[in-house]
């Protein structure tokens, strides 16, 4: 009787092992929300907000700071202090649970497999990739800011992409054509990273629809003309600031050599991994649905990668020539999200529209092999150890306790006084939910002084060794 219940378990285990690494790696990432805390623009947002009003602040926001007014709504509401700070534990939670979801009905949607757990598995294992790929997670996870901005477009952007597939299906045209146009609004008020992105995508999607049924389809114009539309609010706005004069043709090329340069480099990091788990899906996926009477995937793949690789290329355009500089990592990280979900999708096109599906069969111990080596490689990346080593070692534990000292001292300190506070040690310091520390003496640091105004300080610095 026990070898039998043995027996169960172990074949359960090997048919379920990609689900269950998932759901394990996603462990330690969801308990770390319990011990962050608020930083940077968090305390920007939230002071200029409870100094003007929701209202005033979206004007303030608006023309002054920068232009992504969906974003500038949610950061309004202050989670960082009182009664409502619980939120700030559990945004990450629903942010993940959004992006997951989001994912799992695109691959509904473009597999139409009806088997929950098929499109479980795939969305999983696609956000999991995200995760190891992240080269900031406390960043890409955990900020408050940076999910207001580029998590949040994640979302909106693959809900944009489920529209577009429906659009070309015919479903319901009026409603997806009348939806993806409010994302595409939407999508500039949270990352126009994003938003650039996902606008050349739907564009060439639309031109190239229209070449190979010789006539404009109205639905996907219609789309189009909405993101036109939308390309104004950045010029109207505080985000018009961001950018450098762009005039000089020497600074015009710069850019876009170092945006090959940059996609390039990116492509040998983020591909690897996409392919593996692919090719494994793809063996479970291709007698689950009819790829031959699919539309999506009639698409020529070749077709496909040029489309994602000019939108990827163009987004990192996009850093080099309004700052000289490539994006910031939390910028690049929607980037690699919107390359995952792409590249994926041009692999399954790639297999049906060549002789590399019928000849891609893995035998059971193979496909094994392969399964435990993908698996390794999540469960073992930098990441993963890392928010492992940050719990384990209780490093988020004394990180919290620190923090929650701070925030003592600083709400219980006078109005306009200066205030010295430790820094936070190697000890203290979970590098998965903490980016970096308060200046130690400069007072005037964009983020000690942010901190300062939220608190109602004359400045705050930290203590020297």
């Amino acid at each position: 009787m026990l070898q039998q219940h043995f027996t169960r378990l172990l074949q359960f285990t090997k048919d379920n092992l990609l689900l269950l690494s998932c759901i394990i790696m996603l462990v330690p990432f969801l308990l770390l929300c319990k011990f962050i805390h608020p930083y940077a623009d968090d305390y920007t947002f939230a002071a200029i907000a409870n100094e003007l009003g929701f209202w005033n602040a979206q004007k303030e926001l608006f023309h002054r700071v920068n232009g992504r007014f969906v974003t500038n709504m949610v950061q309004s509401f202050d989670i960082l202090h009182g009664q409502y700070a619980f939120l700030y534990n559990i945004f990450p939670i629903i942010s993940i649970f959004l992006q997951i979801s989001s994912i799992y009905l695109l691959v509904k949607e473009v597999l139409e497999i009806k088997k929950f757990n098929i499109n479980i598995r795939f969305a999983l294992t696609l956000f999991c990739i995200y995760i190891v790929q992240m080269s900031l997670v406390s960043e890409g996870l955990y900020w408050w800011s940076t999910t207001a901005n580029y998590q949040l477009a994640n979302i909106f952007g693959t809900l944009l992409l489920i529209s577009i597939i429906r659009i070309i299906r015919k479903k319901r045209l009026i409603i997806n054509t009348c939806f993806a146009s409010i994302l595409s609004i939407l999508l500039v008020g949270t990352s126009e990273t994003t938003f650039l992105l996902l606008a050349v995508t739907i564009g060439l999607i639309t031109l190239v629809n229209s070449i190979s049924l010789k006539k404009i389809h109205i639905n996907l114009l219609v789309v189009t003309l909405s993101f036109f539309v939308a390309i104004v609010i950045p010029f109207v706005s505080a985000s018009s600031n961001r950018i450098n004069n762009p005039s000089s043709v020497l600074t015009f090329l710069k850019s876009i050599i170092m945006s090959l340069f940059q996609y390039g480099m990116s492509f040998i990091g983020w591909s690897g991994l996409i392919i593996l788990f692919i090719v494994l899906l793809f063996q479970e996926i291709k007698h689950l649905t009819n790829f031959q009477k699919n539309i999506i995937f009639k698409a020529n793949p070749y077709l496909v990668f040029y489309i994602l690789s000019l939108a990827i290329i163009t987004a990192f355009f996009s850093g080099f020539i309004t700052s000289g500089v490539p994006l910031p990592p939390r910028a690049r990280h929607t980037v690699n999200f919107f390359f995952i979900l792409g590249f994926s999708y041009f692999l399954l096109t790639l297999f049906n529209n060549t002789t590399i599906a019928s000849n891609l069969t893995l035998n059971k111990n193979l496909r094994l092999i392969l399964l435990v080596i993908g698996c390794s490689l999540l469960l073992g990346s930098n990441n993963n150890i890392n928010a492992i080593k940050d719990l384990g070692k209780k490093r988020a534990l004394l990180y919290d306790t620190a923090m929650q000292e701070r925030t003592k001292i600083v709400s219980k300190a006078p109005f306009n006084s200066r205030v010295v506070l430790k820094p936070l040690s190697f000890k203290n310091f979970p590098v998965t939910i903490c980016p970096r520390d308060l200046d130690r003496s400069d007072i005037h640091y964009v983020y000690n002084y942010w901190y300062s105004i939220y608190w109602k300080l004359d400045g705050v610095t930290l203590e020297c060794d």
